[in-house]
């Protein structure tokens, strides 16, 4: 489910256009869904980490939520480069919400390259409980 097609619509505080689709900034986390056929490569891996930097205020659990409603390629390596000039970082806690079993396999996939506790959920609403326990709204 698209954000724009939920309830959660109204929680958005702000919206990023990057280049691979929107980026949408609620109170507590950060929700992307890029567009089909992208590529997530290390400048939007850099777009994302800026952004979730700013809004998060430096509350690490703050949340990003990589949500998967198109098709769309992410450079394994591209994502280790900036992972390893972010070593003295601390991560942002993370999920990945997929609606099939084919997203799933991928993003299996893509775990195999870089070792990260991403959680993964098959529907958004899971997703933004675990993100945002807090937040009444449901999709």
């Amino acid at each position: 489910m698209n954000i724009l097609d939920s309830k959660l619509k109204k929680e958005i505080k702000h919206t990023h256009l990057l280049k691979e689709g929107p980026a949408y900034i609620f109170e507590s986390f950060l929700v992307t869904e890029f567009k089909e056929g992208a590529t997530v490569d290390y400048e939007c891996f850099k777009e994302i980490y800026a952004l979730l930097d700013t809004y998060s205020k430096g509350n690490k659990q703050f949340g990003y939520l990589s949500n998967r409603v198109n098709n769309y390629a992410v450079k394994a390596t591209d994502f280790l480069m900036i992972a390893k000039e972010r070593k003295n970082i601390a991560p942002y806690k993370s999920a990945v919400i997929n609606y099939d079993e084919e997203g799933h396999r991928m993003f299996s996939f893509e775990k195999q390259f870089y070792k990260c506790n991403t959680k993964h959920f098959f529907g958004l609403n899971q997703a933004i409980h675990w993100a945002a326990p807090n937040l009444i709204t449901a999709c």
